[in-house]
């Protein structure tokens, strides 16, 4: 929701009351949509791994030394996402189409990273898109990684 002066009027005061609670009952977080929960899809950190140390731009140093941590964001029906934070603290999010036969042009997250990518140096605020992966060799379904902005 963002902070309250952001929102505005959009939100009843009635909305602020239940949001603190639930924050406050640990069932999300100030920013909704971004608690992390244990992974309820998984998806193969070595395979992962071993794909961004060579695709990512200093992927070696950047996610090589020590395994990665992985979480799943617990909001969102669609394209399931993750948190990713290396060793040495750095903090990724992995978004991939969801397993099993879907339907033409749905869940396209490669225009999602073209776009991020497009996006990027426009003064458009995207994060950082580091690797699309197409190959389902990797973690069974296309992906992309792109830089944690909390």
């Amino acid at each position: 929701f963002g902070s309250r002066q952001e929102v505005g009027s959009r939100l009843p005061a009635w909305g602020w009351a239940a949001h603190r609670r639930l924050v406050r009952a640990g069932a999300m977080t100030d920013f909704e949509g971004t608690s992390v929960i244990e992974v309820r899809q998984p998806i193969n950190v070595d395979r992962l791994q071993a794909f961004l140390e060579k695709s990512a731009e200093d992927g070696a140093r950047r996610f090589g030394g020590g395994r990665l941590e992985l979480k799943q964001f617990n909001n969102g029906a669609s394209n399931p996402t993750y948190f990713v934070q290396t060793p040495a603290g750095e903090k990724f999010v992995v978004r991939k189409k969801p397993p099993g036969k879907l339907l033409p042009g749905a869940h396209q997250v490669d225009r999602e990273y073209r776009v991020q990518r497009a996006l990027a140096g426009t003064g458009v605020p995207v994060p950082e898109v580091l690797a699309l992966c197409q190959d389902p060799a990797v973690l069974g379904q296309d992906f992309y990684v792109m830089k944690y902005v909390p």
